[in-house]
């Protein structure tokens, strides 16, 4: 039944996304992104921070996609494997944990996604979207503004900075068949 609710409906790159995470369950992961909590904040109006994301890095049919997790992912991919490459030595050395390693990817990821998120992710604001901020009294944040942009109503993907806050990553450590989990398994 179509209850005109489309937060179900997921695209063939959602689908992708959710096969390879079911490939992933089982083992020790990290998640990097909007938990499922934004999708239930709200976003000071009717949409969720989760929803909000979703909408920007993907675009509708009025916003044009500024795929700022795709950006972050591309932006620093060679630099993210030579960081993990380092965090399996230290595990195979004993000099860190699973949990720990993990965490610092997440932790180091999420930077890189906020950083986009400020970096004034093109296209430009439309006339209208800027119209808008200015109307309800231009953008409430500056910090981390890309540099060089005159203000925060002209900066791409920031508005209140809610969405730039809510990125966060969650470290997954399932628990070893037939061994309960230790204080050494979860850092």
């Amino acid at each position: 039944m179509d209850n005109g609710d489309t937060r179900d409906t997921l695209t063939p790159l959602g689908k992708q996304i959710v096969r390879e995470m079911a490939v992933a369950m089982g083992k020790p992961f990290v998640k990097t992104g909007f938990p499922e909590k934004a999708f239930g904040d709200d976003h000071e109006g009717p949409l969720t921070v989760g929803e909000v994301a979703v909408f920007n890095e993907f675009g509708t049919e009025f916003t044009p996609a500024r795929p700022f997790m795709a950006m972050a992912y591309e932006q620093h991919r060679d630099e993210m494997r030579a960081f993990i490459d380092r965090e399996v030595s230290l595990i195979a050395q004993g000099k860190s944990t699973f949990k720990h390693s993990l965490d610092r990817v997440g932790g180091r990821h999420q930077g890189h996604i906020r950083k986009v998120i400020g970096s004034n992710v093109p296209p430009p604001n439309s006339p209208f979207t800027i119209e808008n901020k200015l109307r309800r009294g231009g953008s409430r944040i500056t910090s981390g503004s890309a540099p060089g942009a005159a203000d925060a109503k002209n900066t791409t993907l920031i508005d209140t900075g809610q969405m730039r806050q809510a990125v966060t990553f969650e470290t997954v450590m399932p628990p070893v068949p037939g061994r309960p989990l230790t204080g050494a398994d979860n850092g």
